[in-house]
């Protein structure tokens, strides 16, 4: 009776394969939705909803300044 509440004594190769086996059906499972949604036909009558909008890049704020390179400053590497 005390036998059925402890688990089996299962072997280093036993789990290894084991687990292989369940990871190979999960990636089979995952392989056959990706091939079932790829088949899914699409709508071609969907229009697109909504208008379309120009965007413009926003200016920097501040804008950038241009400053002379200062004496005593090392020239930034490769401008040597």
């Amino acid at each position: 009776m005390m036998d059925d509440l402890l688990p089996k004594k299962v072997s280093k190769e036993e789990k290894i394969n084991d687990l292989l086996a369940e990871a190979v059906n999960k990636a089979k499972e995952a392989a056959i939705e990706v091939v079932n949604y790829n088949e899914m036909p699409l709508e071609e009558t969907a229009e697109v909803e909504g208008e379309t909008v120009d965007v413009k890049k926003p200016k920097k704020n501040p804008a950038e300044e241009k400053v002379e390179e200062l004496e005593g400053i090392r020239k930034p590497f490769g401008k040597e």
